[in-house]
């Protein structure tokens, strides 16, 4: 039911008209155009390009314009950062052990504003151990948290830094892949693949003022992407290709807050005429903000329903004190009832035993007297 409320108030908000005549899409531009958006919205990792996908179109009676499609994507060598267009970009090999993703998408079309409504995708890296049977010799996928590999990673981003002509200091923006492979001559040596971002800091920063260097604004910054070895004796390369300043909007905001100053600086027109990143003809779409909206109004209800449940419970206790309390009263009461009843038949036997005393004394008597008198009797 969430992903149906999902599905229509993204398709609500994309189409420009009440009304929608729906677009049929040709099976390769449905999949070209899924493919374009799927690389807009993707804020990590490498970029993806079509491998096989299957359509299922959708028909003007349907209330939303909706064209089905199931996508097989390949991993590209071109990270996120990189300007290159995702289609000029190279798949992996299969002894890199390319990541594939299952992707799922309704594509929301009828009006002004076509784009996604909805958009599942697993991804599945290739096995390390039909890597091992068709290349014993290749080195094999380390989880992006391998502490040895991290160490590698900063190791060779020092080394960057003290041996780069740039002025300013880069920082990590994330890890791409981390991999790993056994050698006789050099022991255990790592691979990585990473993302790095200029920051406000000079290059000759001091070593303890590096972790406090933050990006400079999206707008000014430079990216870079670099792939290192280290071998276990010790020895270490790092090659960075560093790109020239893009617009804003060809790179996600890293998972790190921007440097002072940095805004979104609007012109008037500038939206109008185009001047972000988009594709010929087409609009900006608003479909983040909207997938935001309805987040926040699926947790809004999540958070009522809580509160509801709660408060039933709170009336639930509520009600089983006051049996408890009511059950303990009639059981007081009863035993203040027997209480008394005991009470009472207590003080009747004593009135009882009262009246019978004064007739036994007065009969005794005759026998209590004495001898002489009773022979006058």
């Amino acid at each position: 039911m969430r992903e149906l409320l999902i599905l229509a108030v993204l398709c609500q908000g994309l189409f420009a008209t009440d009304s929608p005549v729906c677009r049929l899409y040709a099976d390769q531009t449905a999949a070209d155009e899924a493919v374009y958006l799927i690389n807009k919205l993707h804020h990590h990792g490498y970029k993806f390009k079509l491998d096989s996908f299957t359509l299922d179109e959708s028909f003007p009676k349907q209330p939303f314009c909706l064209t089905e499609l199931t996508l097989t994507l390949s991993e590209t060598n071109c990270h996120i950062v990189n300007p290159k267009p995702f289609d000029k970009c190279e798949v992996r090999k299969e002894h890199e052990m390319p990541v594939t993703a299952k992707c799922n998408v309704s594509l929301c079309d009828g009006g002004e504003k076509p784009g996604i409504a909805h958009l599942v995708c697993d991804t599945e890296p290739a096995s390390n151990e039909e890597l091992v049977r068709s290349c014993p010799e290749c080195p094999t996928l380390l989880p992006l948290h391998d502490p040895q590999g991290l160490e590698s990673v900063k190791d060779a981003i020092e080394k960057f830094n003290k041996e780069s002509t740039q002025t300013s200091y880069f920082k990590l923006l994330e890890v791409g892949r981390l991999r790993t492979q056994y050698n006789m001559v050099f022991g255990m040596s790592h691979f990585a693949e990473f993302a790095i971002v200029e920051t406000e800091c000079p290059d000759n920063v001091k070593s303890e003022e590096e972790s406090a260097c933050k990006p400079k604004c999206s707008n000014e910054t430079h990216h870079g992407f670099c792939k290192s070895t280290q071998h276990g004796n010790g020895d270490l390369t790092v090659d960075c290709e560093i790109y020239d300043i893009q617009n804003t909007t060809h790179y996600p905001h890293p998972p790190f807050r921007w440097g002072k100053h940095c805004g979104h600086r609007h012109r008037p027109g500038h939206h109008e005429r185009g001047e972000h990143e988009t594709r010929p003809g087409r609009p900006i779409r608003p479909e983040v903000l909207l997938i935001m909206e309805v987040l926040l109004i699926m947790a809004v209800l999540l958070i009522m329903e809580v509160l509801l449940i709660m408060a039933v419970l709170l009336i639930m206790a509520v009600l089983l004190i006051m049996e408890v309390l009511l059950i303990m009263a009639v059981h007081l009461i009863m035993e203040v009832h027997l209480v008394m009843e005991v009470l009472l038949i207590m003080e009747t036997m004593t009135i009882r035993n009262l009246t019978l005393s004064p007739h036994h004394s007065k009969g005794c008597s005759m026998f209590n007297l004495p001898l002489q008198d009773r022979r006058n009797a």
